[in-house]
């Protein structure tokens, strides 16, 4: 007997990328969104600009700044950021792409003992940019022009991001704690979108 594929509108290469990143969502390591959310991966009209804001403040006993995001015990960290940043919207093989720089800037406070020593340390400044590139592979085809804009129907959409982050924020090597990390890190991703219900103005969810 024939068996019909769920009507996601997903080929078979499709489906096996959807299940591929079921079990990295699945697999039991940490995995934290850094500097961006999740309106950041929404598609526009190519050739549009963006430039998010998004502040935070918060607390721990890890430096929010430092990727690993290592637990030092008995240490209290204290971070008032905000991140801006510069996207733009481009069409690379007919889908819908994005190139961003996103920038961390703030104040960094912590209390902490090392070595039996105690230290109150205070760090302010730029972070370190991170620069990414993200396109979509599975989902509508880029929006190219208005007309394209008022047909558009979003459904489920899986982007692929790199992001590389440059090491020239504020670092200071004679104190434990900086916004910059003076080392050269990045991430790969895969961010998902899934629109519920009709694409209507009062009625875009997502």
């Amino acid at each position: 007997m024939k068996k019909n594929l769920p009507a996601f509108g997903l080929s078979y290469a499709g489906i096996h990328a959807l299940v591929f990143l079921v079990l990295i969502i699945c697999w039991p390591d940490a995995a934290r969104s850094q500097g961006d959310g999740p309106r950041f991966y929404w598609k526009g009209l190519n050739g549009t600009n963006a430039v998010p804001v998004i502040g935070s403040s918060i607390g721990g006993n890890a430096n929010p700044m430092n990727p690993a995001l290592t637990v030092i015990p008995g240490s209290d960290f204290e971070a008032t950021m905000a991140t801006a940043g510069y996207a733009k919207m481009i069409p690379v093989f007919k889908r819908s792409a994005m190139v961003s720089v996103i920038a961390p800037m703030g104040r960094l406070s912590s209390t902490l003992s090392l070595g039996g020593i105690n230290y109150s340390t205070t760090a302010r400044g730029f972070g370190d940019p991170m620069l990414q590139f993200g396109i979509n592979v599975i989902g509508p085809k880029a929006i190219m022009n208005l007309p394209d804009m008022l047909r558009y129907k979003p459904g489920f959409s899986v982007d692929v991001i790199a992001s590389l982050a440059i090491p020239i924020g504020e670092y200071n090597d004679s104190v434990p704690v900086n916004i910059g990390q003076n080392r050269w890190y990045g991430r790969v991703g895969a961010p998902i979108i899934w629109q519920l219900g009709p694409w209507v103005p009062g009625r875009r969810t997502t």
